[in-house]
């Protein structure tokens, strides 16, 4: 069953810009390798520019844990998290239409 996760992506003063570099280096990934990902929106806070969310549409649990992440440029930005990421909230919704 598909569902949606919103990911809110608190940066580390600073380093919001390297996150979105990131962020866009999974995001060619998903459009070349990832048919299970629907969609994958990245977005950044009008007000606070290291806050960055993600809107990422899954067709399963499978593409999300068994594509998605162990993509090249998800690890690349996984190995990279601690000196990136002050914080960070998933939340999971059923998709309804």
């Amino acid at each position: 069953m598909s569902f949606i996760q919103l990911v809110t992506i608190n940066a580390k003063e600073g380093k919001g810009a390297e996150i979105r570099r990131h962020l866009e280096q999974v995001y060619e990934d998903v459009k070349a390798n990832e048919p299970g990902t629907k969609k994958y929106h990245i977005g950044v806070d009008t007000k606070n520019s290291d806050t960055i969310w993600l809107w990422e549409e899954y067709e399963s649990d499978a593409a999300l844990q068994d594509v998605h992440r162990k993509g090249k440029p998800y690890l690349e930005f996984m190995s990279q998290k601690d000196n990136l990421i002050g914080g960070f909230q998933i939340q999971r919704l059923d998709k309804v239409n």
